[in-house]
């Protein structure tokens, strides 16, 4: 319940801040608020854009460029998702061949390079790993940085199967 509050207000703060829908930038290192804030932009119908705060700056500020965002989603979001409860979500704005998110990688060049998984790729993706998971209200932990695509199967593989998602932060790991 508390979770939803938090993508519930995330997801009412972007549909007043980022009326173009222009891909949101979601700067954090395993937080809550990076995973509200993913599912909020999906509700939303705006692509995320995953990226790991212990990047060296100069990388940030180069997929800042290219995508070139009205909301840049950090710490500071907490305020907004910590607040009384809204009104809920109304609609979900995602549609199939929607951006879900944008992954940006080195390639064989070391500089960033977006690749963009539409929100069919990544239904498919789930229900495939939803046919090899043995069950539901398990346990997931999750290893890799968010800004990894294979954290998608962490992320929502948990919400599919109704188990309990562990975040190992990088302290532990």
């Amino acid at each position: 319940k508390e979770f939803y509050g938090y993508v519930s207000n995330i997801y009412h703060y972007l549909l007043v801040e980022n009326l173009y829908k222009k891909p949101v930038a979601v700067i954090g290192h395993k937080e809550v608020f990076m995973l509200a804030s993913f599912l909020a932009c999906s509700f939303a119908g705006m692509a995320y854009v995953p990226i790991d705060s212990s990047l060296p700056e100069g990388r940030v500020k180069s997929i800042l460029r290219q995508i070139e965002p009205d909301v840049v989603i950090d710490n500071s979001i907490c305020s907004v998702m910590q607040k009384s409860a809204t009104t809920g979500i109304s609609n979900i704005f995602m549609n199939d061949d929607d951006v879900q998110y944008i992954i940006f990688t080195s390639g064989s060049t070391g500089e960033p390079k977006g690749v963009k998984i539409l929100y069919r790729n990544l239904k498919s993706c789930v229900s495939w790993l939803e046919k090899l998971w043995c069950g539901t209200n398990g346990a997931i932990l999750n290893q890799a940085n968010f800004s990894f695509d294979l954290s998608v199967a962490d992320i929502y593989l948990s919400l599919v199967s109704k188990s309990t998602h562990f975040v190992l932060p990088k302290s532990v790991q």
